[in-house]
Order: C-alpha cells, then sequence, then structure tokens
C-alpha cells in the first residue's frame, strides 16, 4: 500500500466501534487516524473534504447500509444523488480519497451487498475476511467462486480441535401446543417456538429451569478462576425474559443482556451473557469464554460453524471449552438440525456427545 494511501473498510455498523477499538490497542493509533462514517450526511461531509483537499483519517470505516443507501440512490437517479449534494459517484469514491486498499469484513453475512458495492467501487486492493465461505446452496457456493476465485484466497489452515460439543435433549410435555412456524410461513422458526413458550407460563418456567441446569452441568463445573458465558436465543423478549430469571437464582455473578445498543463491555465483561446470534454469533473475542449454550434451532451451516469459532482454545492453561445445544426430541425439525450439527461439526471439534436431561418442558 502506497505510503499516502488509506484503508477504506466496509462492514456491518454493529462492527465499527468494535474494530475501532480493536485497532487502537493493537496500533496505538490516535483518535484523528480513525474516522467512523455512519449516515448519508456523514458519507456526505467525508467527500467534501476529500473534494476540498483537507486532511483525512489514515483508516476510514463505513457502514455497511449506509453504503448501500447510497449506492442504490445512485443506480436509481445519479443525478438525482448530485443534486442531494453527492460530489461523486460511488466508482470515484476510492479515487477521491485515496485509498490504497478496501477491505470486508465478514463479507458472507452480507454476501449481496458486498458483491454490490465490489462491483461499483474500484480500489486497488481488496481484502474481504470471513471464516466461513461456504455454503450448502449451491447457487451461493457458485458466486462465492465467481467473487473470489480458489487461487486467490488464502490457504485454510488445519483445524485446531479444541472444542467439547454436548446435544442437551429434552421433550415438551404438550407438543402439540408449540408452535413451530410463523403465521403465513412454511418453515421452521425459532421464533415461534419461543413466542410459544414464553406464551405459556408453566412452559416457561420449566424451560427457564432447563437454562439452568444446562448451567449447573458445564458453565459452574468450570474451576477455571476466569470464566464466561454466552447463552444465545431468538427473541429480544426472551432474552430479556432469561436475564430476569438468572439473576434471581444467581445474584452472586454478573449477569447482562446484549442486544441493540447495548454497550460492548456487556458481554466482555459479564460473567454470564444472553444474546442473540445477530448480535453476538460472529465478529466478537470473548476473553475467558468457556461455555455456550445455544438455546434455540438454527441449520445454517455458516451461524453453526460460526457460533463454534465464538469460542477460542485457552492456550494459558488448556482448559476444556464446551458448546451446550438444546434439542426438544419431541420437535422433528429440532431434532432433524441436531442430525445436521452432527454432520457438521464432524472433524472440526474435540468430542460430540448427547446428554439426555429427562425433563418434560
Amino acid at each position: 500500500m502506497e505510503s499516502n494511501s488509506r484503508l477504506l473498510m466496509i462492514m456491518k455498523s454493529g462492527f465499527l466501534e468494535k474494530w475501532k477499538r480493536e485497532m487502537d490497542s493493537v496500533f496505538r493509533l490516535k483518535s484523528k487516524d480513525i474516522t467512523i462514517i455512519k449516515g448519508a450526511e456523514q458519507l456526505k461531509s467525508l467527500i467534501d473534504d476529500a473534494v476540498a483537499g483537507k486532511p483525512l483519517s489514515k483508516i476510514i470505516m463505513i457502514g455497511l447500509t449506509t453504503m448501500m443507501i447510497w449506492i442504490n440512490a445512485y443506480k436509481q437517479s445519479p443525478e438525482e444523488l448530485e443534486k442531494a449534494g453527492f460530489k461523486c459517484a460511488p466508482d470515484e469514491l476510492c479515487k477521491i480519497l485515496r485509498v490504497g486498499v478496501r477491505a470486508f469484513d465478514e463479507v458472507h453475512m452480507c454476501f449481496h451487498q458486498c458483491f454490490s458495492i465490489d462491483l461499483y467501487t474500484h480500489a486497488p486492493k481488496t481484502i474481504s475476511m470471513s471464516a466461513t465461505l461456504f455454503n450448502k446452496d449451491s447457487f451461493i457456493s457458485k458466486m462465492y467462486k465467481l467473487m473470489f476465485p480458489l487461487d486467490q484466497r488464502r490457504p485454510s489452515l488445519p483445524l485446531t480441535q479444541y472444542i467439547d460439543v454436548v446435544a442437551t435433549l429434552y421433550d415438551f410435555k404438550r407438543p402439540d401446543l408449540i408452535r413451530t412456524r410463523a403465521f403465513g410461513s412454511t418453515f421452521h422458526s425459532s421464533g415461534a417456538m419461543e413466542q410459544s413458550i414464553l406464551g405459556n407460563k408453566t412452559t416457561c418456567l420449566r424451560w427457564l429451569e432447563l437454562i439452568k441446569h444446562t448451567l449447573e452441568i458445564g458453565y459452574m463445573k468450570v474451576q477455571r478462576p476466569k470464566k464466561r458465558v454466552v447463552i444465545y436465543v431468538y427473541l429480544k423478549d426472551t432474552v430479556n425474559k432469561i436475564v430476569h430469571y438468572l439473576r434471581e437464582q444467581y445474584p452472586e455473578y454478573k449477569i447482562s443482556t446484549y442486544i441493540d445498543k447495548d454497550p460492548l463491555d456487556n458481554i466482555l465483561e459479564s460473567d454470564i451473557t444472553v444474546s442473540t446470534l445477530g448480535s453476538a454469533g460472529t465478529n466478537l473475542d470473548i476473553p475467558d469464554l468457556t461455555n455456550t449454550i445455544l438455546a434455540r434451532d438454527i441449520t445454517s451451516l455458516q451461524s453453526n460453524i460460526q457460533l463454534l469459532g465464538r469460542l477460542r482454545e485457552l492456550k494459558t492453561d488448556k482448559h476444556a471449552v464446551t458448546l451446550h445445544y438444546l434439542v426438544a426430541n419431541n420437535i422433528e425439525k429440532s431434532y432433524e438440525y441436531h442430525l445436521d450439527k452432527m454432520k457438521d461439526f464432524e472433524g472440526r471439534v474435540k468430542s460430540h456427545k448427547i446428554h439426555y436431561t429427562g425433563m418434560m418442558v
């Protein structure tokens, strides 16, 4: 990269502050060295400054949504965009900003948007980052190879098998009362299941007891002085319900939510955090994370592997790290997704066991 050029990073807006914090800690940058752009007005001001020859930061980070809104507006009417005050088109952005490298983070999460941005921006060099650039869908796999030819990818590193996985099976007492599909949909829905659970006081209490049981057989048995656990569900209401329950059960622990605009410190500093895959399922390195609990159904290969990736190898003391995932034994799709995980995790984990709780929810 030329000495006078800069780095342009494009990513989901939720990752921006995390990336800034980590780059500050690694490179000891000054506040003026990184600029975060979110929203059309900030993007317009950035372009104005560049056109006027004003000094810019070494690193510019732009939210993915901001870029896509700008590009879509350009596609609809370049003239209207110019009237709105934008002094360049998307394909001129990198030249005007003197970008040497344009980087995407977690490209698999928003592949279509990243593909579109790649078509409308031009940089001397590009870097696209993802630990899960594979998909069960043949068309998406084909498009991955089109955008990222195999000979231009970094060689895969050998897998280190250090995670213990435990499928935690339970049964619903009245499975006929558990909705597994959203209204008007033919697909299995974790949201619909959680709404059914939350909507029945008795079922909800027994399900919360199942969460507690899973903590007791895993996280609570960890003898390591520093330990953390993240519990993943689908609905924000479920996140809040679990946190309220666990705070009553374990007043000695710091228990937090990590959703919406919750500060990053919630998940980095709490003993027990309850979150969603969208908030904490990727792009997070959580110190001293010994356990994760997946309390919702997912079948996506990428999501399953990304979930494994939240557990990092604890090399200092070689302590085991464990993923528990809940399986509704008498809900067909839930058990089917369990069988998918048995295949998806093969060769990637140290062990994969089944724990029959005997609990009726």
